[in-house]
């Protein structure tokens, strides 16, 4: 029976030693050492995201200075 005034179940999981062994996702960045790791990265969508953060933060600086003022 599921409902909000069901009794609470546990979920099933994996055992302690199991998840302790493997890595949820394999270490990928600009700093790792594996030449394969950084094959995935674009450098065009990193710009973008880049100039996309700069945009966002410019527009939030620029709002808090019209409303403080």
């Amino acid at each position: 029976m599921h409902g909000v005034m069901a009794p609470p179940r546990r979920h099933p999981s994996r055992p302690l030693m199991l998840a302790a062994g493997t890595p949820l996702q394999p270490p990928r960045g600009l700093m790792s050492t594996d030449a394969a790791a950084f094959a995935g990265v674009g450098l065009h969508g990193e710009l973008r995201r880049l100039l996309w953060s700069a945009a966002v933060v410019l527009a939030i600086v620029l709002y808090l200075t019209h409303v403080t003022s």
